[in-house]
């Protein structure tokens, strides 16, 4: 999704660091050709590969990650998936997700 206020930050601070306009053009387009169109690709290849996730969550009990993450990271792939399907559907379970990693398991805690 496109976000023309970021693209316009972007571009006020290459400005006052007197970036050519040209040569932002064409890092913005490498950027998203390059880097941010195929991970989002792949991304959705992963999520839609019902084998690939369950071996990564396979993979992450091999390394006795903690069930409750591995539990949360399930709740996570399968709440993408039916955000993907469905718009309509409402994208809260990826952002408690977050908020409860952040909150639990971040070792940069705010106390």
């Amino acid at each position: 999704m496109p976000n023309p206020l970021f693209d316009f930050v972007v571009l006020s601070a290459g400005y006052s660091q007197e970036l050519p306009l040209d040569r932002f053009w064409l890092w913005t387009v490498f950027g998203r050709a390059v880097v941010k169109a195929p991970l989002e690709a792949l991304y959705v290849i992963f999520l839609f590969s019902k084998g690939h996730v369950e071996r990564f969550l396979l993979v992450l009990r091999s390394y006795n990650v903690h069930p409750k993450i591995v539990d949360m990271l399930q709740q996570f792939f399968t709440s993408q998936r039916q955000v993907f399907l469905n718009p309509r559907v409402s994208p809260v379970v990826p952002l408690l997700f977050v908020l409860h990693a952040y909150n639990n398991y971040l070792p940069c805690r705010r106390n």
